[in-house]
């Protein structure tokens, strides 16, 4: 009886980009960053992605990671501080040398809730930690929570997400930025009723991302921020019965 034909793996040849391919992404990368900084490995990733420059691959994101490393490091082309790591961070109370600098601190941080004597609770939910830089540079301007749930949102996540909702006594808001694939909006809306969160409007599905379409969709999000932002100080002028230029002072 003949033994069946043994077949070994074969090796798989990568091509070594060259030096000019080299220099293009470290260019690639400068401008990027001199443009928008700090950025995390990945939204760098992405960046020369869109562009064409690599593939969509892991092995192309660590090749990058590498890049970058090297371009710090050893070039010292892009500073330190361009890069941000979102995911290690300092656990510390504050704390303060005396009551003066507390005092201070507090005078100089004090922002008043516009968003309190609304009808409505609005948050903004993000798939992906990369991007939240970006996204907080828009929700902060306006006071609206961030919420990044890192891929499928844990029922433990969604279900303190849902308890807080529901202290708020009265109707909840939620935009979605996610990926526009099966497992983006529809996930988190068939898992709301997991969470039991039947407070929970799912009013916008703001289906995003790929890095070469973040801009356009910040900026749909920036003018949705604004008009409701715009709301919440009418609410308060008529409360307070200032003007809309002071009530936006208090923030």
């Amino acid at each position: 009886m003949s033994r069946p034909p043994v077949y070994s793996a074969s090796r798989i040849k990568r091509r070594r980009p060259t030096k000019a391919e080299v220099e293009q992404l470290k260019v690639a990368i400068e401008d990027f960053l001199l443009q928008r900084h700090p950025c995390t490995n990945r939204q760098v990733y992405y960046r020369l992605v869109s562009q064409g420059l690599i593939e969509k691959t892991e092995n192309q994101y660590d090749a990058v990671c590498r890049l970058l490393k090297i371009m710090r490091v050893q070039e010292g082309r892009i500073p330190f501080e361009w890069i941000a790591d979102h995911s290690r961070w300092m656990r510390k109370p504050s704390s303060h040398s005396c009551i003066e600098e507390a005092l201070r601190e507090t005078a100089e941080t004090y922002r008043r809730d516009l968003w309190q004597s609304q009808d409505v609770y609005l948050e903004v939910w993000l798939e992906k930690d990369a991007l939240a830089g970006a996204v907080f540079e828009v929700t902060s301007q306006w006071d609206v929570p961030l919420m990044v749930t890192r891929g499928e949102p844990s029922i433990t996540f969604l279900h303190q997400a849902t308890q807080w909702m529901q202290a708020q006594q009265r109707p909840a808001f939620v935009y979605i930025l996610t990926d526009h694939d099966p497992g983006g909006p529809a996930r988190l809306a068939d898992r709301k009723d997991e969470a039991e969160g039947d407070r929970v409007a799912m009013a916008e599905e703001l289906t995003t991302i790929e890095q070469e379409s973040e801009s356009g969709h910040i900026q749909v999000l920036a003018q949705q921020m604004a008009r409701a932002h715009q709301r919440a100080v009418d609410g308060q002028v008529r409360h307070f019965g200032k003007s809309a230029e002071e009530a936006l002072s208090m923030r």
